[in-house]
């Protein structure tokens, strides 16, 4: 599915449904639909932030495609290396957390009802299951949408390849070492998800480890074939 959003060019990738898949398990299916729609909605919004400061830089936006394992912008012209493309990489998190938190404010102040108030305990901390129970499907929609955007968001921070924290890591590391400091950069990456993975992986997480190996591989390999030439 293709549509504009805002002016830039968004598509919806048949894997979206795997999506759904994944976060839906352990929900009934009408309670999975909703989780599901609630975490492309925060992709879609992570992603409009890195596509709007890219334009306000000067960039053109191609598209923003949602699929499978999360979302990408693409985006071409302005300066697409240092402090530009750190800023676009934090732009993504940075309006994530901020809606998240925003909109927990807003619960925590009784703008959404008693109810959301008790399920929206913190940004990062909400019981589902006392949406489910009272079957109020808005509310559980918009705890889990508050917790994407701020679980998710700060997660998207950490250092790891493919995530937006891998890409401030590396064009930070290639200031100091033009030339390599990217694939320094996805060195680093690969260790670190690595790390999270396992730690993920002993607690119980399978599709996350996926996603993450995936990413900093992907990294790693970017890296390499974009190193110049001596």
């Amino acid at each position: 599915m293709r549509f504009r959003l805002f002016g830039f060019p968004v598509e919806f990738n048949i894997t979206m449904l795997l999506l759904f898949y994944f976060v839906g398990q352990g929900f009934e299916p009408a309670a999975a639909v909703v989780a599901g729609l609630a975490a492309v909605l925060s992709i879609l919004v992570h992603e409009l932030g890195h596509a709007f400061v890219a334009r306000a830089l000067g960039g053109q936006v191609q598209g923003i495609t949602l699929h499978g394992l999360g979302g990408v912008t693409r985006w071409v012209g302005g300066r697409n290396t240092g402090w530009p493309r750190i800023a676009v990489a934090a732009a993504g998190s940075v309006t994530s957390i901020t809606i998240g938190v925003l909109l927990w404010l807003a619960s925590s102040m009784g703008v959404f009802g008693t109810l959301a108030g008790l399920v929206l305990d913190t940004p990062w901390r909400v019981y589902l299951g006392d949406a489910l129970n009272a079957g109020n499907s808005v509310v559980f929609f918009l705890a889990v949408f508050v917790w994407a955007n701020t679980v998710l968001g700060a997660f998207n921070l950490l250092p790891i390849g493919g995530l937006d924290g891998g890409t401030i890591m590396s064009e930070l590391i290639e200031k100091a070492l033009p030339g390599s400091g990217r694939l320094h950069g996805a060195i680093i990456g690969l260790l670190v998800g690595a790390t999270v993975a396992y730690l993920l992986y002993q607690r119980g997480f399978t599709f996350a480890p996926i996603i993450i190996g995936i990413f900093t591989i992907q990294a790693l390999i970017r890296a390499v074939a974009s190193r110049p030439v001596k």
